[in-house]
Order: C-alpha cells, then structure tokens, then sequence
C-alpha cells in the first residue's frame, strides 16, 4: 500500500520539490513501521489513497479554508452569490509547483460532461446546484436547483500545457462536501471521454447520490460502504443503482463507455 504525503500549504502540486517522499507499507511491515508511517503521515495531513482504484479515502484538507475554491484568490476567481456552478481547468505547474488555472473545463471534460448530463442522473446531481443560466456541458439549466444556496467547483486537471506532475493519477477523482459548498474533481490528463465519463459518474453517482444528505448532516453511507457496493455490484446501494442506469444511458451515446466502465469494474474487484 503507497500512501501519497499531501501538505497543507498551496495547491495540490506543492510537495513537489519539497523533498518529502511516498511511504509504503507491505505485509513485511511490523506495526512499529506502520505506526511511525501513519504518525509521520499525520503530521503532514496526509490523505491516503486507494491506489488501485485511484480514489481518495478523505476530503482534501484545504476544503475547510475560506478561499480553497478559488485557489486563494477571491479577486481572480469571483462568484458573487455563492451560487454558481464553477468550473475551472488546471493546466500545468509553474516554476514553483503552483497551479496554473483557467476558467472552464478540458474539451474531454466537456465532452464528457455534455454526455454526463444527458442521462437522468446526471442531470439531476447537477442541477441540484444550479442557479438559472448555470451550463454544464453544453446544458443550460433554466430555473434554480434546491441546493442552488450551495457551490458546486468542480476541477478539471487536465495538466494541457505542461506534464503531468507525478503525484497524479489519470481517471481519478473526488468529491468533498461541506455545508456551503461541494468540491468535485477530476484528472482528465492522459484520458479518453470515457474514462473521465466514468470517473465523473462514479463520483457523482456512487458518493453523490447522498450528498444533499450530507449537506443537510445527515448519516450516509461511507465510502468504503460505497466502495464495497460496487465490489460486491449490490443493488440495494441506492448509489450503485444509480451508477448503473447512468452507464446504461452512456453506452447508448457511445459504445465507447462500455469498455471505459468494464475497466473502472475490473479495478474495483481489486479493491
């Protein structure tokens, strides 16, 4: 198990160049190797990450800064009722390991997107969000969502300028809710419209299917509860039920998803 160390400060590339390395552990490790591993890791206020199926286990540390979702520039990046859905697309890493950031998504984000929101479910996790004028993927949502008082930024690190920083996994993803706000990510470098696709429908489905639950402070499954849904394909699991049927619309749109989403299940068997 590689357990990815992921510092406080700045942006998501700022361990770059720190000097701080991945851990790791097998099942040669002593449990004094694995305390001093996870002790170190708290310092640093690691996440840890499922490596096989490239998903984060926590919401990024930096969820709970006033001004995370604009990469601490509310000047630059403004949303002036809080209710926006804001897209923005990270590019490429400067000399000093910041991100590079622009509005918008990728063109294989969008693509994605456009097909994302074609499908039932899709629509309705986004439009949830949405304040009259708000587009997603070519879609313009025409009336407020019910959790419109909530932001929805979604990151697209698409890295198109510069070359993907190692630390970063194509096709994975995440989704971090608070009460005022949910932040849904994805890296679509070095991937297809269907794998960002089933990225996508994986983090809005099969975690976001309770997000207005979460919202609102109510219990919801766990992650790893999710995660063992699509393991086991339960259909009792409301969120897997919904990954499902999005898949299903998707296939119809592209025969491309078929294998995009036979990969992704392939991955989740070794979970």
């Amino acid at each position: 198990m590689r357990l990815v160390p992921h510092q406080s400060k700045g942006s998501v590339g700022r361990s770059i160049g720190s000097g701080i390395k991945p851990f790791f552990l097998s099942n040669e490790s002593t449990e004094k190797e694995k305390l001093c591993i996870f002790e170190r890791l708290m310092r640093l206020k690691a996440r840890y990450q499922y490596r096989v199926i490239k998903r984060l286990h926590a919401v990024h540390q930096m969820e709970g800064y006033p001004y995370a979702y604009c990469l601490n520039n509310p000047v630059r990046f403004i949303d002036p009722d809080g209710r926006d859905i804001k897209l923005y697309n990270i590019i490429k890493l400067d000399n000093n390991g910041n991100s590079v950031v622009t509005g918008g998504v990728s063109s294989t984000t969008n693509a994605a997107l456009k097909d994302l929101v074609s499908t039932k479910e899709g629509k309705s996790f986004f439009a949830q969000f949405a304040k009259s004028g708000d587009v997603v993927g070519g879609y313009t949502f025409m009336e407020d969502g019910k959790l419109s008082n909530v932001t929805l930024n979604l990151w697209d690190y698409s890295y198109e300028k510069g070359e993907m920083p190692s630390y970063a996994q194509p096709n994975s993803g995440s989704i971090g809710v608070s009460e005022d706000k949910v932040t849904l990510k994805v890296v679509s470098a070095y991937s297809d419209k269907a794998e960002v696709g089933e990225t996508l429908t994986h983090e809005t489905q099969v975690h976001g299917y309770k997000v207005s639950d979460r919202i609102n402070g109510k219990s919801t499954t766990t992650e790893s509860q999710d995660h063992k849904a699509l393991k086991n394909q339960d259909t009792k699991h409301q969120g897997y039920k919904q990954y499902k049927s999005t898949q299903e619309q998707l296939q119809n749109i592209d025969e491309k998803y078929k294998k995009a989403f036979q990969n992704a299940q392939k991955e989740y068997q070794n979970y």
